[in-house]
């Protein structure tokens, strides 16, 4: 096990729940050897929800509050929306625009801000659910600055987060903008989701699309 939670720590990817480190230790067969049964663990849980893998978050807690300065380290993140939002259209992405994206590391929520060009393996079609490493992360008023040099995508496919993420956008994410400022939520008639702010076509930070069914449940008590 001890081989194992060093090699996952290694990729980014601690602390681990501790039941999920005993059920992929069972999983060796004598079929492969050490190597390839890490690495094929490996891609395993990039197929899975952050939050079923992790104990608490990957990244420092509370990270939107630093001001600026180098987190230093490898940090397994999640993807859970893109913007550009140097565009009219944030969800249409120009060749020379900006990307903004939210991810989540199991815990919280950061926002992470394209630097130089990340169009490599970053869009506004981008998958949610698809896993990045953050290595020494620049964090500049609690925003994870991306380059090429600190943020790599590994990818990896979660249905759940994708299906979720779409329902975050077409029945909360409204309310639960218009409810943190004060408002009252228009109904779709009178117009729908606001086109005229470009963080406002995010997932709000808070609502994380792992802990969507969780966030429903309140909604009902």
């Amino acid at each position: 096990m001890e081989i194992l939670r060093a090699f996952l720590q290694d990729q980014g990817i601690f602390p681990v729940r501790e039941e999920l480190l005993v059920q992929l230790v069972t999983s060796l067969t004598d079929k492969e050897n050490t190597d390839q049964w890490l690495h094929r663990t490996f891609e395993t849980l990039l197929d899975q929800d952050i939050s079923n893998i992790m104990n608490g978050g990957t990244l420092p807690y509370q990270l939107s509050l630093v001001a600026n300065g180098i987190i230093h380290g490898k940090y397994l993140v999640q993807l859970e929306d893109v913007i550009d939002i140097a565009s009219d259209e944030p969800r249409k992405e120009r060749a020379n625009g900006t990307l903004k994206c939210t991810f989540f590391d199991g815990q919280q929520q950061v926002y992470g801000l394209e630097l130089t060009d990340m169009k490599h393996c970053l869009s506004v079609h981008s998958a949610p659910g698809t896993k990045f490493l953050l290595h020494d992360p620049l964090v500049h008023r609690g925003i994870v600055l991306l380059t090429r040099n600190n943020c790599v995508c590994l990818g990896g496919v979660v249905v759940d987060v994708q299906k979720k993420r779409d329902s975050l956008l077409t029945e909360i994410m409204q309310k639960a903008m218009y409810r943190v400022k004060g408002f009252e939520q228009p109904s779709q008639s009178e117009g729908g989701v606001n086109n005229n702010s470009r963080d406002e076509q995010l997932i709000p930070i808070g609502q994380g699309i792992s802990n969507f069914d969780d966030y429903e449940e309140e909604e009902e008590d």
